[in-house]
Order: C-alpha cells, then sequence, then structure tokens
C-alpha cells in the first residue's frame, strides 16, 4: 500500500471515530429501560460470590413495604456506623413498571360513571386471572364466583388498591396472637398510618351534624366517622407537592432512580418469575434456605443465592412457591399439621345496596359535598360484628360492574363481615405447575341460609334507619327506581319516583362474589391467639420446611377480618422489617458549637439521655467563641438566645460527632 493511500486510510479511520462520538447514542425508550437495568443472570453471579442478605419476592403492599422500610434503614444505618458492609437486598417482581404511582393519581376513564371506583377499571384491564376448580354449584346465592386475581407490576395491586385503611376491631384483635396485636396497637398501626397518608376532610358543621345524628339511632350503637383514606390531599408547605394516593410503587420507583445501574446494596429485579427454593424440602425438619431459582423475561432459569427470603407474592403464589419447593409438590410434604392449614384461601362476606336521590334544594349539593362514613356496627340477631361504609354522593369502594352508572347522585351503604378461613377452599398445583384454587364450602346451604336471613333483617332497618336520618339532616329524596319497556333502540329505561316512606326489602342488599374487592387471604396463616393453626410464627417465619422463609402478604391471615386488611398488612410488613434489620443506635460523640456572629449568645442543648426535669446547663459564648466536646448520644435540639435579650432566640439540631455553627444573630419571636 503506498504511503498515500495508508493516510487517507488512517484519516478514514479518524472521521469515522470522531463521527460515532458526535452521534449519541439513542435515548432509552421508557422508564422502565432506563431506571431498571439489573438483570437475573447479574444477580445469579453477584449472588455466587457473596449471597443476598434478603430476597423479597413481590412488590405489593407486603413486600413493598419491607423492602423501602429496609432500605431506609440501611441509608440510616450507614450515617451512624463507622464501619461494616451494608446488608445486601434484592426485591424480585414477577411484572414490569406499569404504573408511575396509584392510578389515581393521574389521569382515568370517567365516561362510565363517577360511583364505582375508577381504580377498578384499571384493576380489570390489567389483571391476571386465578386458575379456578369450583366444587359447588355456581349459583347466584352461593356467591363463590372468585372475581380476584393478581396485577403483576411493580407495586402488585398496589397502585389499584381502593385506599380504605380501617383498622382491625379490637374483638378481632383479640384472636390474633397477643405479640402481634400488641405491636399492632403500639407503634405500627399509627407507623403504618403515617406512612399511607392517612386523611381525614375538612367537616363543616352539616357534616357533623348528620354524624351526630346518625349516632344517635336507636336501631343499633354506631359511631360514624369519616372514612380513613390513604391519600395526603394537600401538603401544609409552600411549593409542595400533595403526595396524593399511596402506593409501594412510588418510592420504589424514587429508589430505582437515585441508582439506576444498581451499584448499591438494594436492587430490584423485574419481569422475572420465582419458581421454587432451595434446597428442595422433603420433610417437615427445617433447613436453611440457600437459594431462589427465578426465570426471566426470555425463559432463562438462573440461582440466586440468599441468606433470608421474605415470600410476598399473595396469597395465591406465595402458596405456590411452597408447593413448588416441595419434593412431591404436596403440602402434607412440609408435615401433617402444615398440610392440615395449608391453603385454606377465604374473602370477606360483603352485602351492598344502592339508592339513587334528589337534593330538594339543588343549591345544598355543593354545600355539602361528597361524603364517605364508616362505623363498626353489632348486628342484633346475629351478634355479628361489620363494618358499615356509607358513600353520599361519592365513589364507592365497590368495584366497577357493581354500582349503577346513573345521572342521579347515588347512596350506597356497605357491610363487612368477619370470615373464618374456609378449610374447603384449598391451592394446588396443576400438571404445569401453575397454581389452582379449589372453592368449595364449610356451613351448610340450611346454615348459611338462616344466617344470611338475620343478617339482612338486621341490616335493612340500619339501612331505612341511615335513609330517614339523611332525608331529615340534608334534605334529599330517595327515589324509587322502576325499569319500564324497552325503547326502539332496545335498552331499557327507568321511571323514577319519590321513595316515600322509605322501606326496603331485604333482597335490595346484594351479596359481592367472592374475591370481588382483592382481599384473596389466609392461605399460610399465623394462627389465632393460642397459636393454633399457625404455619408462621409470631415474627411471619415459616415454621416449617425451611429456616430463615418469612410470609408478609395477604397469605398471613388466621381469618378474614370485617375490614379491608391492607392497613394491618402495612403495619406488619413495617415489624417484619424491624425484625429482619434493626436501626443501630447513634454512637454517642462531642458536639463542638461556634458562635459566627457579632454577638454573645447564651447556649442550651437538649440531653434526651436525662430523665431528669432539670433543664441542661447554660452556656455563655461570646463572638467567635467555642464549646468544645458536648457528649451526646442523640440528636438534640440546641436553643441559642441573643445575651440579656430573651426574646431573642433561635433553634438548631445538632448530632454526636458533628460541628454546629451559628451562623446568625438569634432574631425576636412575637
Amino acid at each position: 500500500m503506498s504511503s498515500s493511500n495508508s493516510d487517507n486510510h488512517e484519516s478514514g479511520n479518524r472521521a469515522a471515530q470522531v463521527a460515532d462520538k458526535l452521534v449519541p447514542s439513542p435515548p432509552p425508550s421508557s422508564f422502565e429501560k432506563a431506571y431498571f437495568t439489573y438483570t437475573a443472570d447479574k444477580a445469579s453471579k453477584e449472588s455466587a460470590a457473596k449471597p443476598f442478605d434478603i430476597a423479597i419476592i413481590g412488590s405489593g403492599i407486603g413486600g413493598g413495604v419491607v423492602a423501602a422500610a429496609l432500605q431506609e434503614t440501611i441509608m440510616w444505618n450507614s450515617k451512624n456506623k463507622k464501619d461494616g458492609e451494608a446488608p445486601r437486598i434484592l426485591l424480585i417482581e414477577r411484572g414490569g413498571l406499569l404504573f408511575h404511582s396509584h392510578c389515581l393519581n393521574a389521569a382515568r376513564p370517567t365516561k362510565r360513571g363517577g360511583y364505582g371506583q375508577h381504580n377498578n377499571a384499571f384493576y380489570n384491564r390489567f389483571k391476571s386471572v386465578f386458575k379456578i376448580n369450583d366444587l359447588t354449584e355456581l349459583t347466584e346465592k352461593s356467591g363463590t364466583d372468585w372475581r380476584g386475581g393478581p396485577l403483576y407490576c411493580l407495586g402488585g395491586r398496589s397502585p389499584v388498591w381502593g385506599l380504605f385503611i380501617p383498622r382491625i376491631h379490637d374483638s378481632s384483635l383479640e384472636h390474633f396472637p397477643k405479640a402481634i396485636a400488641t405491636d399492632l396497637l403500639h407503634p405500627y398501626y399509627e407507623k403504618a398510618e403515617k406512612l399511607m397518608h392517612l386523611s381525614y376532610p375538612d367537616t363543616r358543621g352539616i357534616h357533623q351534624l348528620l354524624m351526630d345524628r346518625l349516632n344517635m339511632s336507636k336501631v343499633a350503637n354506631m359511631n360514624w366517622q369519616w372514612g380513613r383514606i390513604a391519600s395526603e390531599f394537600k401538603d401544609e408547605h409552600n411549593y409542595d407537592f400533595a403526595e396524593g394516593a399511596y402506593s409501594t410503587v412510588d418510592k420504589l420507583l424514587e429508589l430505582a432512580m437515585n441508582d439506576p445501574e444498581a451499584k448499591g446494596p438494594f436492587k430490584i429485579l423485574l419481569n422475572t418469575t420465582v419458581q421454587h427454593l432451595l434446597p428442595e424440602v422433603s420433610s417437615s425438619n427445617p433447613s436453611p434456605v440457600e437459594a431462589v431459582v427465578v426465570t426471566d423475561a426470555a425463559g432463562k432459569s438462573h440461582e440466586i443465592k440468599c441468606k433470608k427470603v421474605v415470600l410476598s407474592a399473595g396469597s395465591v403464589n406465595s402458596a405456590a412457591i411452597l408447593l413448588r419447593s416441595a419434593k412431591d409438590k404436596q403440602p402434607k410434604t412440609y408435615g401433617n399439621d402444615f398440610g392440615d392449614h395449608f391453603g385454606h384461601i377465604t374473602d370477606h362476606e360483603i352485602y351492598h345496596m344502592s339508592k339513587s336521590f334528589v337534593w330538594r334544594n339543588p343549591e345544598d349539593r355543593a354545600k355539602v359535598g361528597a361524603m364517605k362514613l364508616q362505623t363498626y356496627v353489632h348486628l342484633p340477631s346475629t351478634k355479628d360484628i361489620a363494618l358499615a361504609n356509607i358513600s353520599l354522593d361519592a365513589s364507592s369502594f365497590l368495584p366497577r360492574g357493581h354500582v349503577k352508572d346513573d345521572s342521579h347522585p347515588q347512596f350506597i351503604m356497605v357491610f363487612m363481615f368477619r370470615s373464618d378461613l374456609q378449610t374447603g377452599n384449598s391451592i394446588s398445583l396443576d400438571d404445569a405447575e401453575n397454581p389452582q384454587v379449589n372453592i368449595s364450602s364449610n356451613a351448610s346451604d340450611k346454615e348459611k341460609e338462616e344466617k344470611d336471613k338475620l343478617r339482612r333483617q338486621d341490616m335493612v332497618k340500619i339501612v331505612e334507619d341511615t335513609m330517614r336520618t339523611i332525608t331529615g339532616t340534608l334534605g334529599v329524596q330517595f327515589l324509587s327506581e322502576t325499569p319500564t319497556d324497552s325503547t326502539s333502540s332496545g335498552s331499557a329505561t327507568i321511571q323514577y319516583t319519590p321513595l316515600d316512606p322509605i322501606a326496603l326489602d331485604a333482597h335490595d342488599l346484594l351479596r359481592l362474589p367472592l374475591g370481588a374487592v382483592g382481599h384473596e387471604l389466609g392461605s399460610i396463616p399465623f394462627g389465632n391467639h393460642d397459636d393454633k393453626k399457625a404455619l408462621i410464627d409470631t415474627d411471619l417465619k415459616l415454621k416449617y420446611g425451611y429456616d430463615g422463609v418469612y410470609v408478609c402478604d395477604l397469605s398471613i391471615f388466621p381469618f378474614a377480618p370485617a375490614a379491608n386488611p391492607t392497613l394491618t398488612l402495612a403495619a406488619l410488613a413495617l415489624r417484619l422489617s424491624d425484625h429482619l434489620m434493626k436501626r443501630q443506635s447513634i454512637q454517642s460523640g462531642s458536639i463542638n458549637i461556634h458562635n459566627l456572629t457579632t454577638v454573645t449568645v447564651e447556649i442550651v442543648v437538649t440531653d434526651q439521655s436525662r430523665a431528669s426535669a432539670e433543664l441542661p446547663q447554660k452556656h455563655r459564648l461570646p463572638p467567635g467563641g467555642l464549646i468544645p466536646s458536648l457528649i451526646r448520644l442523640n440528636h438534640e435540639v440546641v436553643f441559642v438566645y441573643e445575651a440579656g435579650k430573651p426574646r431573642y432566640y433561635d433553634v438548631l439540631t445538632a448530632s454526636p460527632g458533628h460541628e454546629v455553627y451559628i451562623t446568625r444573630p438569634p432574631y425576636i419571636r412575637d
């Protein structure tokens, strides 16, 4: 090759290299591709060298809350611990990034009416279905046509859940193990309510008047209050945005955005299905868990080593993972006691009724606005305790399809009852090792019919009394609805007439089909107050087959409570997180305080380690002065006063081992 040709060739290569640098790589086509780059193959290789400390399977209210709480503990401990490597956490989610927040924080379809929950439209659009083997006769009366199903995405079903967060009634908590019930009451219910942004609406005089009059009912003892909603509707700080409806996806997406290359100790693995655990279970004797076996989106299998596992895949899929981990794929492999109490999946018994109404004075509608109320109520005939909900001119927590889409305002009343685990129900694997839900019934038809009859009698009286109170307090007119002949287009029409007097029939109360609100639970329960029928202990640790496996989803409930179980599950998830990883106490250290102002100040530093009611010592500090080596064990408050001017003061914070700089003179406080 000639010299000139060689020069031209090298010049061409340099030009191509420059061109490559000038042409940027295409940007990611989605949030998922931008922020969730960790793969099952990489997790497998990394864990072979060093197993993950905890693998969490599922990212819904159970697993998502555990994962986020563990990450916060890791961050806390890293700030207060001088040495040691942070624990490594892996969150495995079967689905991808479908929602960026709760669906009610974004656009949603409304053309189908406004009284069924809009979030249910997304649930029905994206949910998967369980394979159901119904062993009962499918009739409207039996209500055994299961309507639930999983949602495979980051956050699980939390981006589409109904946001009601009542606490479980004390009479039901008495049937929980004492250690769990005690911890729920203090401090974990309160922590969960704070996490989930428990909010109440503004109360006007007319609202309080209605609640007071409802609570004076002689039909039953009730204590009507605002419905408890998991949503921050407004933020008190200027220019801060309210966080809106709660879901686990918000925090998990934030964590992924902060570490898109997954270099930190907390990692999220999407589009990955857990098949089973290792080693294979062949007896009830617990063996340390060693790994999870997963399948990636391409269908390739990977073994990811870990020291502990948290099963949070839901009542059906968590149970299926345990079955696939057994040598013969049967629950009895874990022991006879395990097999006797495993898989009895159950849902609440829910009755509902809705009536159209009009405002006698149309201007009152805007003054009163929408109302959602709730109370626990004792039914006189059956001694049942039910959670009753009222939605007045507001969306109900009922799914769409169970609330009529109507141009008139709606009054909707719902009763939710506790249900014992249905021992006739079970979970098994089909030939492809996919879960199958087998539905049966415990009670005889005669027994169920008699209880249903008594319940309806009591509920009708309560609904009638409630409607009369609303009529007298708010000035509304309830309407009777009579279907008329079909129009020429083939659609039926409704004729409305005043419902006067208010009189209902027992069959105006309809029963929701099982699974309609997505609360199937109880397949791996922690047992009742005397620990009978427990498959997991009070720390939510599996008692059979494995050591180091925990369960934290709806499968752990020993019965279906008369309440939405989401708040309780979130509280138990926070409790499990604290059990798995303790927050390190702050190391004691010295606090040095520097006065960088031009005035003399007096300093008081709190000391939370002292039980004495006496105030801590006051220190006088001239301009440029230093108070060295104040020893403290906790975060403390520093009160700064201008000498001789007690109304001039400022407030700072101090931490052991850190400097405090006073950079401005204290100012007057009114």
